[in-house]
């Protein structure tokens, strides 16, 4: 997932804090435009529909029966890593800031080697939650502790993913926010809950093809001149170069400034233990099956992820050069909050038929996000506690039935708590700060697992712990760029918990 908008001291911003105003979001959405939204909409459910059929197991239902092409495989990791966040807040970011983040991308791509060794040996345990590895590495008690960690950061950003495009739908199509928000939510829910992961990964890859459409069609009305000659992609080029809006690196040692070095650091240390302490990204790799085909996903979906982000980049540029050349009006509290100007340009620039297209583009971005994490929640709850602990179906109930209902309850909690997002404006940052705090140590906690002998399950947690605790206290320094606060979490975790199974040494067989 892309990093959400932050100041340049690298506290984050709440991206959407203030109620739909139609003035300012003029909506001009024409009958071509509602057939194209409502149509897509439709046929998102309709995939559910379809799907709902022959799932007569739980490993049918969670994981797809471990059968699911390499490709799709593919397509749907790139499009479960990108929600409308992504969407507004990249461009956004470039059009208040620069490019700088843009290299996190390419540079993630370094840790690739060491994840395409790793990532075969776990699909080769036949596991379905990553979380059930550390059982086996360690105790039960750091199973259920992970798993649970991750149940409460997916949950609360559930809510923040439903809330954003609704708002952005409120606002560019003029249906109330309220319920644009129990729309999102209910067509997520139920695309997860009738079919399960086949419904999920064919979804994600229709949504992945929507998507880039939506984003080709912005990159091409912008880098296009206008029919006198002006604009176009050179002249908005020149005019953010100008401003000095592209940006590749920054060697400077200011550990309060987004720099190369903790860009270099944060998507090294994160490559490799977010890509293993995430269960919504690593479903989709069990659901492969083959550790080949697994290996062939990963290294696919890496590439086009970087090709999609660069196009998001990119956008951001030509956002500002279209609004920087003083040829087209950008209210001033449009100007001064970045993240606005692509639902401004999307609501005020786009011919008819195109709008709906476009908007659908974003919502295609969060039904895929909304839908995966759906589903991994789901079956964080099947595996890791009630199945693990002994708990039991009522009577008359299946696993299939029981899995889904399990998704009905997390779908409409998780659109429940997107209804109250507006209210508490700091809800985003406190997202933003629950990832933070657990991101690194979670992460911590698998490389300690993976890539050691000596560290036993007493010295994880307590490594885990210090790592919470010294993430926590990294927020509270006004000099540190948010960069830092993943790898610190991680090399506190790391660090503690090797040392603490050196010194208390435990008998293992």
């Amino acid at each position: 997932e892309l990093p959400a908008p932050v100041d340049r001291t690298g506290r984050k911003r709440n991206s959407v804090r203030t109620p739909t105003d139609r003035a300012r979001f003029p909506a001009k959405m024409s009958a071509a435009d509602y057939a194209i939204l409502f149509a897509y909409l439709a046929a998102m459910v309709g995939i559910g529909v379809w799907f709902s059929g022959g799932q007569d197991s739980e490993e049918e239902f969670l994981m797809g029966g471990r059968r699911m092409h390499w490709l799709l495989v593919s397509l749907a990791s790139v499009a479960t890593a990108f929600s409308g966040v992504s969407l507004i807040g990249a461009p956004g970011y470039v059009f208040s800031h620069d490019t700088q983040m843009a290299m996190a991308a390419p540079i993630g791509l370094l840790t690739l080697p060491v994840i395409l060794i790793m990532l075969p040996y776990l699909v080769r345990l036949r596991i379905t939650t990553v979380y059930e590895y550390l059982e086996t590495r360690f105790s039960l008690g750091l199973r259920l502790t992970a798993s649970a960690l991750f149940l409460a950061t997916k949950f609360v950003y559930v809510g923040v993913v439903i809330y954003t495009p609704a708002l952005l739908i409120s606002t560019a199509v003029g249906i109330p926010l309220l319920p644009s928000i129990l729309l999102m939510g209910l067509i997520a829910t139920l695309l997860t809950m009738l079919g399960g992961m086949k419904a999920v990964m064919w979804s994600d890859a229709v949504q992945f093809g929507v998507m880039m459409l939506g984003i080709s069609i912005i990159l091409a009305i912008l880098a296009i001149p206008d029919a006198s000659g002006q604009g176009g992609f050179l002249a908005y080029w020149s005019a953010a170069d100008a401003a000095g809006k592209i940006q590749y690196w920054n060697f400077s040692w200011n550990w309060s400034e987004l720099t190369t070095w903790s860009i270099i650091v944060c998507m090294t240390m994160a490559g490799i233990g977010s890509t293993f302490s995430d269960q919504v990204m690593m479903q989709r790799y069990f659901a492969a099956g083959d550790a080949r085909a697994v290996a062939r996903s990963f290294w696919t979906s890496s590439v086009i992820s970087l090709f999609a982000v660069m196009l998001l980049y990119l956008l951001g540029v030509l956002l500002f050069g279209f609004y920087g050349t003083g040829q087209h009006a950008l209210p001033e509290e449009i100007r001064t909050q970045g993240d606005r100007v692509l639902p401004y340009f999307v609501s005020t620039q786009l011919p008819i038929g195109l709008r709906g297209l476009v908007i659908s583009a974003i919502i295609a971005a969060t039904l895929s996000t909304v839908s995966s994490v759906l589903n991994s929640l789901c079956t964080a709850t099947m595996t890791d506690f009630l199945e693990r602990l002994g708990i039991r179906a009522p009577a008359g109930l299946s696993a299939v039935a029981m899995s889904r209902w399990i998704t009905v309850a997390w779908g409409g909690a998780g659109t429940a708590l997107a209804c109250y997002v507006g209210r508490f404006g700091t809800i985003i940052e406190q997202t933003q700060t629950l990832f933070g705090l657990v991101g690194g140590p979670l992460g911590g906690i698998f490389f300690l697992g993976l890539f050691t002998k000596r560290a036993h399950a007493v010295g994880t947690a307590c490594g885990a712990a210090l790592g919470i605790a010294a993430t926590a206290g990294s927020m509270q320094v006004k000099a540190l760029n948010f960069m830092w606060y993943y790898p610190v979490g991680m090399a506190v975790c790391v660090a503690a918990g090797y040392a603490i199974s050196l010194v208390f040494p435990k008998k293992t067989s």
